[in-house]
């Protein structure tokens, strides 16, 4: 089962208590996904200087490429499902050495 991890600002696990049941289905949504796409892992890291902004990192890079705190929220299934593909094409650009120019 693929793992799923948020980080806040100083790098510690946290939830989305306030919002549980929208966070449990989109975190299985995020679950499924990775599973489907070959991600033992996906993480989400909470910028310091602009907190509703979490950045992905897959197959074990962190990416340049950021989620709206929002979809973690209420995010419905297509729009986590269309967050994640982009990040992977983030991530297979990242791959490839393409991540300088993505800044």
């Amino acid at each position: 089962m693929a793992v799923i991890l948020f980080f806040d600002a100083e790098g510690q696990t946290f939830t989305w208590d306030e919002h549980e049941d929208n966070s449990k289905r989109v975190t299985r949504k995020i679950r499924d996904w990775a599973e489907r796409n070959g991600f033992d892992r996906i993480a989400f890291w909470r910028d310091k200087k602009e907190p509703h902004k979490l950045f992905v990192e897959m197959g074990g890079t962190k990416l340049s490429y950021w989620v709206p705190e929002h979809i973690f929220m209420n995010g419905d299934d297509t729009s986590v499902e269309e967050q994640l593909d982009y990040a992977r094409g983030a991530q297979r650009r990242s791959v490839a050495g393409y991540n300088k120019f993505d800044s």
